[in-house]
């Protein structure tokens, strides 16, 4: 019976590729995502334009609250053996919230590292978005180019440190950049949607949005995971921009062609990719890695199905993993 379970999801796998394999892939416009939309719904609906400085400055009945909540996370016996197979390795996650919660912890150095950098937030269709922003010296460096930084989950605006100085001041060299790195909307300082329909596409908009407040009409753009997939199609949809560059490159169009190009991948990497060394890069993911990807996305399916189920240990449990 599993058996002939597996003979017909892989025909319908072959089906569904044969029709979709030379479907046209409509290229995304602004069209429609280029009007303004309230995403979060505001009681008076006035709409501020206005750029405000920010910083970090967290209010100690907040870090209080937290240290409670950490002091007082019930503790479980995991199964022996098991490391971190069955998910959270419960010895590690009690160390590390004993670790939060103690003295060693220093949340206020913390605010000072995040605060390093000139930080502002501004409405975008009713968002207050937050963003990091750093110019370039015009009297040290012959040109300057715009650049957008944009994170991708789980990660953060913080991620960027590292390399805002090497972009607004090289060493050497006569071109420099305006560094921009925001909080995806939801994700850091950056306000959550209170309406649903705030995609990647309508996520690539507001930031291109952003960057025309801003005063960049043109700008390089650089993303990776979420960043990477919202960088793709802000290229699509403002294909006059300088550039985009990714660290995750995930392709457009059909929502069930790419999963069918990389299933039919792993069968026949050169009917999908004709050329060798491409149809390559296929090998290493069969039989192992692909079944370890299938076997550790647990947390996508819930999330991108039952977020709020997520959301509800997220905001009560600071240790929720």
């Amino acid at each position: 019976m599993v058996g002939g379970y597996v003979i017909v999801g892989v025909l319908s796998v072959l089906v569904a590729f044969v029709v979709l394999y030379k479907a046209p892939i409509s290229p995304l416009s602004a069209g429609n995502y280029g009007n303004d939309k309230a995403w979060y719904g505001r009681a008076d609906g006035a709409v501020d334009v206005s750029v405000r400085p920010f910083k970090v400055a967290v209010e100690d009945a907040v870090l209080t609250d937290l240290k409670a909540r950490l002091a007082s996370t019930r503790s479980f016996a995991a199964i022996e053996t098991t490391g971190w197979s069955y998910g959270a390795n419960s010895e590690v996650v009690h160390e590390l919230a004993a670790y939060w919660a103690s003295d060693a912890f220093d949340w206020r150095a913390i605010e000072a590292k995040l605060n390093a950098y000139p930080q502002f937030l501004t409405q975008i269709d009713g968002l207050d978005m937050h963003f990091v922003h750093v110019k370039a010296d015009r009297t040290t460096y012959k040109t300057v180019h715009p650049a957008l930084l944009v994170h991708g989950w789980p990660g953060s605006f913080f991620e960027f440190y590292k390399v805002i100085d090497g972009l607004v001041a090289p060493q050497q060299g006569d071109v420099a950049f305006d560094v921009v790195v925001p909080s995806l909307p939801g994700f850091g300082f950056s306000e959550r949607p209170s309406v649903e329909g705030v995609s990647a596409v309508e996520t690539a908009v507001i930031l291109h949005k952003l960057m025309e407040r801003l005063g960049y009409n043109n700008f390089y753009y650089q993303g990776g995971d979420w960043g990477g997939i919202i960088g793709t199609i802000l290229g699509q949809i403002y294909p006059d921009i300088y550039g985009v560059h990714l660290n995750m490159f995930i392709t457009t169009g059909s929502p069930f062609l790419l999963p069918v190009r990389v299933l039919l991948g792993q069968i026949a990497p050169s009917f999908v990719l004709p050329n060798k060394k491409e149809a390559d890069i296929f090998l290493p993911l069969f039989p192992t890695k692909a079944a370890n990807i299938v076997r550790t996305l647990g947390y996508m399916y819930v999330q991108g199905t039952f977020p709020d189920t997520a959301a509800f240990g997220l905001t009560d449990s600071p240790v929720t993993i």
